[in-house]
């Protein structure tokens, strides 16, 4: 096993990662209060032999208290009998855009799609590095539909975007025939402090541990928060 560290910038910060090869795939260790590893490129690979990296990991060095990794469309039934939890993704599966625009979407969506076209939105591939002007031209759903094909072009059966969570933008995914697909996602200690915090539900992070009813109105106090703020700029 290759183990080494590799700088990055992750939320805009420099960052150091330490980081394994195993069986010709990458892992790296996040570091929090839990220490977690996964694949470097979790949501583009899959753990090829999930046993064979847990052995690799027990008889290591690297230091790391959870190792995570999940199962990736269109496999939705678990697989494995580890400690398993559910992630949420935005999945709009692809059929054809004409399917698509008369399917999947209804008629706010569609002029959406429409009024960008009529205010000249030209979508088209260009550098990560590209400056984009844009102003009240619902160019996120002319994004999409640009998206959908692309899609029925390269016969890609899904698009996903992202997580999905209960908020504005998840009712924008809605809107553009996005659901809801939930998919298991293993959790494995890796030491007792591992053990200690799967059990105690903190192996993501520590506000996990706070029940969803209390996480929901935390989060209206910090929008209430931000919005008294920024009326008084």
């Amino acid at each position: 096993m290759d183990v080494h560290v590799k700088n990055t910038v992750i939320n805009g910060k420099a960052v150091s990662l330490d980081c394994a090869k195993i069986d010709g795939q990458t892992y790296s260790v996040t570091r929090r209060f839990v220490r977690v590893i996964s694949l470097e490129d979790d949501w583009y690979e899959d753990v090829v032999d999930p046993a064979s990296v847990i052995a690799t990991l027990n008889k290591s060095k690297i230091r790391a208290d959870v190792f995570t990794f999940w199962q990736r469309l269109p496999e939705i039934e678990p697989r494995y009998q580890y400690h398993t939890e559910w992630e949420s993704l935005a999945v709009l599966s692809i059929k054809s855009f004409d399917y698509w625009w008369s399917k999947q979407i209804k008629d706010k969506t569609r002029n959406m799609v429409r009024k960008a076209e009529k205010s000249g939105i030209e979508v088209r591939e260009a550098s990560y590095e590209s400056k984009v002007e844009h102003r009240n031209k619902a160019i996120n759903n002319a994004l999409i539909a640009h998206t959908i094909k692309k899609c029925e072009t390269q016969q890609l059966p899904y698009l996903v975007y992202a997580y999905w969570n209960e908020n504005s933008l998840s009712d924008f995914k809605r809107h553009c025939g996005f659901e809801q697909v939930k998919l298991p996602r293993y959790f494995i200690p890796l030491t007792v402090k591992g053990t200690l915090a799967l059990s105690c539900g903190v192996h993501r992070d520590l506000k996990g541990a706070l029940p969803r009813r209390v996480r929901d109105r935390l989060k209206q106090w910090r929008n209430r928060w931000y919005a008294v703020a920024g009326s008084r700029q």
